[in-house]
């Protein structure tokens, strides 16, 4: 075999390798992406309807019938996303809180601090983590108490954590 169909064969081969790679690694981080980014209740509406229109072909009339009951699951949607972000900061402050009993005082300063971080990246996303709203603390202020920092523990049988009880009392 001569050199240019051996320079020619690994040229090929050297293409081959990048476009395998290129679309392992383009799948991979689109699963990445799906799950870091999911689509907002918003966009799965607009999609839907999008969808229906163009692989449908609508006429007006159906078009004028079913936009109310896309515009029914786009709320649907919304409120069972803030339901369950919700309860995620919920979960996540009740986590904080039973991990900061476990810590030193300079150790739960630092957990305030990574809470404030996790609280200001979600702020930073484009509509906020709950699609429309910003400025997150809680979806619902009640459940929050307004606070910017994980809960205190809940008290343990010998009182408040932080408390030293001598034995037997």
């Amino acid at each position: 075999m001569n050199n240019s169909l051996k320079t020619i064969i690994y040229i090929i081969a050297l293409f081959l390798a990048g476009a395998a790679t290129g679309g392992i690694v383009g799948a991979c981080t689109a699963k990445r992406m799906m799950f870091l980014h999911p689509p907002r209740p918003h966009d799965l509406a607009e999609q839907m309807r999008s969808q229906l229109q163009s692989r449908l072909n609508l006429t007006p009339e159906q078009k004028k019938k079913i936009d109310p009951i896309l515009d029914q699951t786009d709320t649907q949607l919304k409120a069972i996303h803030l339901e369950t972000m919700s309860k995620v900061s919920q979960i996540i402050d009740q986590t904080h809180a039973k991990i900061a009993a476990e810590l030193t005082p300079d150790q739960q300063a630092k957990l305030v601090q990574l809470e404030k971080e996790r609280r200001e990246f979600l702020n930073r996303r484009p509509h906020g983590p709950f699609g429309e709203h910003r400025n997150f603390r809680h979806p619902n202020p009640d459940d929050a108490q307004g606070r910017e920092h994980p809960p205190e523990p809940p008290p343990g049988p010998d009182g408040p954590p932080g408390e030293e009880h001598p034995p037997g009392q």
